[in-house]
């Protein structure tokens, strides 16, 4: 694994993580992140991947290894599509396939909007295109809890973070997590703790300032000129991001392919990974980009 970094336009440091493939006409696959998380949610789809393509993570500002926001006024889904621009330039990476998680899939899409032309095929994970408060639990239930949030973000934000850094304790955040049913029963505690160290490092005043710029984002005017392949990933049990939002995406995006998985929630790619992993290899191999 080679590290490297680079500044964003706020001269935020970006830490990246390469993981090279011996071959040297090697795919490039760059992973975006999930708001609050680091790529410890492609755990499995990574080690499936690894040695057949060229590996890419990143973390955003205020997250993992980043530095804290230098500039809060300057966060927004289009700022970390440029963040993202970035990291293809200091890695030296020309055409890639991009993969989104939740929040990921708009930076992804909004990477589509400023430089598709170093986009070979996009993958987009239990994430929606536009406005993901919207739909969080219930139409009727999502925008009221953000109207609130919105009010006392980044107070409300350091107080979550700090709650959810205690998680651990007793693995009582999984337990909640499951109870409400957010997080699938056959996932291993041991796999959600690391999103609970995660809140340890993360930038509260960072991650507060990007849910609100991902509520203030909608890329839907994109959609029908995407021309790169795409896979959808949707949960039929995902509160956070319900699947007639993949399904508006795959009536629109000229180009894709729909896994649809009924009992996934929002932590599908750690619950799921089988078949996520079978489907994601098997569209990178339908279009060459991998080694076999």
């Amino acid at each position: 694994m080679i590290r490297h970094y680079t500044h964003a336009a706020d001269s935020t440091s970006i830490a990246i993580e390469v993981i090279d493939c011996d071959h040297p006409d090697a795919h490039t696959i760059v992973f975006c992140n999930g708001l609050a998380t680091d790529a410890f949610y492609f755990k499995y789809l990574i080690a499936h991947l690894v040695g057949r393509a060229r590996l890419i993570t990143w973390d955003y500002r205020g997250h993992g290894r980043s530095g804290a926001a230098r500039d809060l006024d300057s966060i927004s889904v289009a700022a970390m599509a440029d963040d993202l621009r970035r990291v293809l330039d200091v890695t030296e990476t020309a055409r890639a396939t991009l993969v989104g998680f939740s929040f990921g899939c708009q930076v992804v899409l909004e990477a589509w909007r400023h430089f598709p032309e170093r986009i070979d095929a996009m993958i987009l994970a239990l994430g929606t295109f536009e406005r993901p408060f919207d739909h969080v639990f219930h139409p009727r239930v999502g925008p009221k809890l953000f109207s609130v949030y919105k009010r006392l973000a980044p107070r409300l934000a350091t107080g979550f973070i700090k709650l959810g850094s205690l998680g651990r304790v007793g693995h009582f955040g999984v337990y909640a997590g499951r109870v409400v049913g957010n997080i699938e029963t056959n996932i291993p505690a041991e796999d959600m703790n690391q999103l609970f160290e995660q809140f340890r490092v993360m930038d509260a005043r960072a991650w507060a300032a990007m849910a609100i710029a991902a509520q203030d984002h909608s890329a839907r005017d994109l959609l029908e000129s995407i021309t790169a392949p795409t896979l959808i990933v949707a949960g039929g049990k995902d509160t956070f991001t319900p699947a007639h939002m993949s399904e508006y995406m795959r009536d629109r995006i000229p180009n894709n392919t729909m896994l649809y998985l009924p009992r996934a929630t929002h932590t599908g790619l750690l619950g799921h990974y089988p078949q996520i992993n079978a489907a994601v290899r098997d569209f990178l191999d339908a279009r060459g980009s991998l080694l076999g």
